[in-house]
């Protein structure tokens, strides 16, 4: 029982000298306390704590001016006797308020500058010209400064006259492709140039040589497959520059009407249409192309749709057209 009663007195002697402010009194209740209940958990985390706290409020105190005058006593027996109570008695109450009154006082004349009686352990120093500011204030000296110069934020001149002309230039013939970079881009990380008109025109005249004969051993030998209209090219194109190589963009939706013509007869004629959805850089060379939407007229005569399937739809005529589109691709290559 005694050893408990010994152990409470620590800790309450401990908190209190916690409560004000006396860290290193509060320490030394608290490994006192510790030695008598070494497993306490509780207590080993207020003893770093404490240790902690004690090493700062060292080390602030140790960076503040030693003159003195700007930092008031800790101890309330360090105050000037001026300011200390009238009373000799501690018995009388007016005595208490009188010492109470006394330090409030202290506090409350120190002006902008100086410490109070707690700055110091909250972390606040006093600068070269005299005020105070956080511990973690930076001063920098007159040296630094001048290293550093005139980092102030400069207004841009809307104008766009003199040096400080940061509006873009509009590219022109004579400036629009100088070494293959444009006024926009004079250092060459990237440039992108829309060649879509190009691509279009060449590409609709490409698919219109495309055609198929059929062969010997046909079910229609000599009949003639061909590419009679391009009734829809859509998509863009363009090629990029980016730090001296090239990259090829192109995406485009086909879709072509065709014509074929029986060899026994050429009065009659076969017509459809077949879409190709994605023409674009995806597609390896040679692999060929998707197709979609394969339809025959109507007015085709009866009994050649396996031919047409076989020739038009899955071969021949689409085999002559996937090769006219990658000779085209190897066109624009080597055009840009």
């Amino acid at each position: 029982m005694c050893h408990i009663n010994i152990y409470l007195a620590h800790w309450r002697r401990a908190t209190a000298s916690n409560a004000c402010g006396n860290t290193s009194e509060a320490l030394a209740s608290f490994q006192k306390a510790l030695e008598l209940d070494p497993t306490n958990k509780a207590l080993v985390k207020e003893v770093k704590n404490a240790k902690e706290k004690l090493e700062m409020e060292e080390k602030v105190l140790a960076e503040a001016p030693t003159g003195g005058e700007n930092i008031i006593p800790e101890k309330k027996d360090d105050i000037p006797k001026a300011k200390k109570e009238t009373s000799a008695s501690k018995t009388q109450p007016a005595s208490s308020s009188t010492s109470s009154s006394a330090t409030t006082k202290v506090v409350k004349e120190t002006g902008d500058g100086l410490f109070t009686k707690s700055d110091h352990v909250k972390g606040y120093k006093i600068r070269s010209d005299g005020k105070k500011t956080s511990y973690f204030d930076r001063e920098i000296d007159d040296e630094a400064k001048a290293l550093i110069g005139d980092i102030a934020p400069k207004k841009l001149n809307a104008s766009g006259s003199g040096n400080d002309d940061c509006s873009p230039k509009p590219i022109n013939s004579s400036t629009a492709d100088v070494g293959g970079k444009s006024a926009w881009n004079t250092a060459g990380t990237w440039e992108e140039r829309d060649v879509t008109p190009w691509a279009k025109e060449t590409l609709q005249a490409a698919l219109l040589t495309a055609e198929y004969i059929l062969p010997d051993g046909s079910p229609s030998p000599g009949s003639r497959a061909i590419v009679s209209k391009v009734s829809k090219l859509e998509g863009n194109c363009s090629f990029a520059s980016v730090r001296g190589k090239k990259k090829y963009i192109y995406e485009f939706s086909i879709t072509i009407k065709w014509v074929l013509t029986l060899g026994d007869d050429h009065t009659k004629t076969c017509h459809g249409e077949i879409t190709f959805p994605d023409v674009d850089g995806s597609c390896e060379l040679g692999e060929g192309y998707d197709v979609v939407n394969f339809e025959v007229d109507g007015s085709s005569p009866i009994g050649t749709r396996p031919m047409l399937d076989r020739f038009v739809r899955d071969g021949g005529l689409r085999e002559s057209i996937h090769l006219v589109i990658d000779n085209w691709v190897k066109m624009f290559r080597a055009t840009y």
